[in-house]
């Protein structure tokens, strides 16, 4: 069994292909949207509420999420956007994401003088970023590639009906021929 997905460079194939721009921290979630939504189509602002943090044990697991979205297969290029002053610090994100071997740009509104800089620096690599993903073609792959994830946001007559036997036998199916199903 197969299916068509985006190649990427560590061998993970990706059902979709975007763009992601990621704010270190949610003082960057403006940031991140502005440039997502002046270039629009596959680039996608992934904003969160994880605000500055010192503990280390938080600053780290905001780092790993952060570093997991980046590196997702679904996930063409990664811009990751910052304020300058972010705790965990956007650098270290985007070096860690850029180990998938998949394009990444930094752009902090420290580096880049101002807002606005920051700004257009996102809206440019955006828009190349998006222009190389969107040159990838789909290539067939064997189906143990693909990872499927499921939350259950409750449970309802109707659902428990229809729904939860029809996600349990898609969730079967893909695991009884090699993928594999996350449920949350």
């Amino acid at each position: 069994m197969e299916f068509m997905g985006y190649p990427r460079p560590d061998g993970a194939p990706g059902a979709r292909n975007y763009v992601a721009i990621i704010p270190a921290v949610q003082c960057g979630n403006e940031l991140a949207d502005r440039i997502a939504t002046e270039v629009g189509g596959n680039v996608v602002a992934l904003t969160h509420n994880a605000a500055c943090v010192n503990i280390p044990s938080d600053k780290e697991m905001v780092h790993r999420t952060l570093v997991g979205l980046g590196r997702n297969p679904n996930v063409a290029a990664t811009i990751v956007v910052g304020i300058g002053c972010d705790g965990p610090p956007a650098a270290p994100i985007a070096e860690d994401i850029a180990l998938s071997r998949k394009p990444v740009e930094l752009i902090t509104i420290e580096r880049e003088g101002t807002y606005e800089n920051a700004v257009a620096a996102g809206i440019r690599a955006a828009r190349q970023m998006r222009a190389d993903a969107s040159s990838v073609q789909r290539e067939a792959f064997d189906i143990s590639h693909l990872v499927f994830a499921s939350k259950c946001t409750g449970s309802t007559p109707a659902s428990i009906m229809a729904c939860n036997p029809a996600v349990g036998w898609a969730a079967d199916a893909l695991v009884a021929a090699g993928g594999t199903f996350i449920f949350s």
